[in-house]
């Protein structure tokens, strides 16, 4: 016989309460996704802009072949809380990835 983990037991309840009020959680969903999908993407655009800035930034040290990931994240960072906001690390580190991955790509594509 299979007993359950407390950890189990903990999301069988939470999902036997979320079922139970299903109406209110549909109603509150609906009411507050289009704000919430609006204030992401604006997020999204900003912290692209800024990756992108905080690479940029750091081209001198990539060039040189001494890559200063660390330092953009930093950057990303520095910025994103400087306007009053907060930002993930891992987030930081993501977007810099990204922005890294785009600018490399775009120096290496001829203008067309």
């Amino acid at each position: 016989m299979t007993t359950a983990t407390p950890a189990q037991g903990f999301l069988s309840a939470l999902e036997a309460w979320a079922e139970s009020v299903r109406d209110k959680i549909v109603a509150v969903a609906e009411a507050f996704l289009p704000t919430l999908e609006n204030d992401l993407e604006i997020a999204l655009e900003d912290l692209a802009a800024i990756a992108g800035q905080a690479v940029l930034a750091q081209a001198t040290a990539v060039i040189s072949g001494n890559e200063k990931f660390g330092a953009a994240v930093t950057d990303v960072i520095q910025t994103v809380e400087a306007s009053g906001k907060t930002v993930l690390t891992q987030t930081a580190q993501s977007a810099v990835q990204q922005a890294y991955t785009v600018i490399k790509t775009v120096a290496n594509t001829p203008a067309s």
